[in-house]
């Protein structure tokens, strides 16, 4: 039985550092690391902010899926691609995680609304 994710996280100190130029690379990062390594899919388009990533994902073996894990190694290989591509967010966060340890995640497809509502209410979180 297949599982669907929302998961969205947003960047530290809501820094606009997610720039429209590293996206795509960002995306297809996540795609090849951890979503290949669980057997996982995004479903439909990841919606970048300037500030938080918000991704749709979908998980063929759900008994294998601890989600949990996924989401932290999903933040980490986007932190480390994007400060692999970016000279100026590897300045802002010195070399280090680019993303807030608060993510949103649920299996109930909320909708960008709510995900919306989510990001909106996270604005001043460290």
């Amino acid at each position: 039985m297949a599982w669907d994710y929302d998961i969205a996280f947003p960047t530290k100190l809501r820094r606009d550092v997610l720039l429209a130029q590293y996206r795509v690379q960002v995306r297809k990062h996540l795609e090849e690391t951890v979503l290949a390594k669980y057997n996982g899919d995004i479903i439909g388009n990841v919606r970048f902010g300037d500030d938080f990533i918000h991704m749709r994902v979908r998980f063929e073996d759900a008994d294998a899926v601890y989600i949990k894990a996924i989401k932290k190694e999903l933040k980490a290989e986007a932190s480390l691609k994007l400060l692999e591509l970016s000279a100026d967010a590897k300045n802002v966060y010195y070399g280090k995680f680019a993303f807030n340890r608060d993510t949103f995640i649920s299996t109930r497809n909320p909708g960008d609304a709510a995900v919306d509502a989510w990001v909106n209410d996270h604005k001043k979180v460290s």
